[in-house]
């Protein structure tokens, strides 16, 4: 604790003023990237078939999360479940469901409970802000086409916004330790699943865009109604490569 001295008073203040929503976003920062390094292996944007991995490898690795989520999760805490609006559109490109992954496992037992419940559902709704870019590139790249429920779901995004003031307020050390073992041990999960379809891997230059929970896509600041739009030295670095920009960074 630093002290800060008024007069005779000694006002004790925190060391780290960071809220959960910070220690949460550069805690896991490395683990982001591998998951976005396993699902450029593993998925692609050029194609519908391309499409459809990236789909299916939600399908998989997110039920048992959601699974999860609804057996432990409070209320206001569970995330709208987005599988069924994965299902939806893998449907409608007439592509079957995956196999289900293996379940999702958590100790949560202890006085944090609510802490690592919370770092799960940090991961899965701030994709919501990567889903957005991603919506609005295929839509630029003439893909209005596509289904896109699982990318467009007004659901998830209401979620996120209801949890920001939870993720963004002071929080003790023990409280931030467990949510970011359970961020982390999401992260895992989504990796774990990926991975094994990278054999799978569309052709180079794709165009594979990635998003993570806490690393959104640039703000356009004009906008009252917070569109979310690619950075614009992504989208420079996509005109060069020919291919879609990835967004920078908020979960998967």
């Amino acid at each position: 604790m630093a002290q800060l001295r008024r007069g005779a008073l000694v006002i004790e203040q925190p060391s780290d003023s960071r809220n959960l929503r910070a220690i949460l976003r550069e805690a896991t920062a490395h683990t982001h990237d591998q998951l976005d390094e396993a699902m450029r292996a593993a998925t692609g944007w050029t194609t519908t078939a391309h499409y459809a991995a990236f789909l299916s490898l939600q399908h998989a690795a997110r039920r048992p999360v959601e699974d999860w989520l609804d057996a432990h999760a409070p209320e206001g805490l569970c995330p709208p479940p987005q599988s069924p609006l994965i299902a939806a559109d893998l449907d409608a490109l007439r592509v079957e469901l995956p196999a289900r992954a293996s379940n999702f496992e958590l100790n949560i037992a202890g006085p944090h409970a609510k802490a690592s419940i919370l770092g799960v559902a940090w991961v899965l709704a701030g994709s919501s802000l990567g889903n957005r870019a991603i919506l609005h590139e295929l839509r630029r790249n003439g893909h209005d086409d596509w289904p896109s429920a699982f990318l467009g779901d007004d659901a998830m995004l209401a979620f996120w916004n209801a949890m920001r003031p939870g993720i963004e307020a002071p929080t003790s050390a023990e409280a931030a330790n467990a949510a970011t073992e359970a961020a982390q041990a999401t992260f895992a999960h989504f990796i774990a699943v990926a991975k094994p379809s990278a054999g799978t891997k569309p052709e180079q230059g794709s165009g594979v865009l990635t998003c993570d929970p806490e690393t959104p896509p640039m703000l356009d600041e004009a906008g009252a109604d917070d569109t979310l739009i690619p950075s614009e030295d992504c989208a420079n670095e996509s005109r060069q490569a020919g291919s879609t920009p990835k967004t920078t960074k908020e979960p998967v």
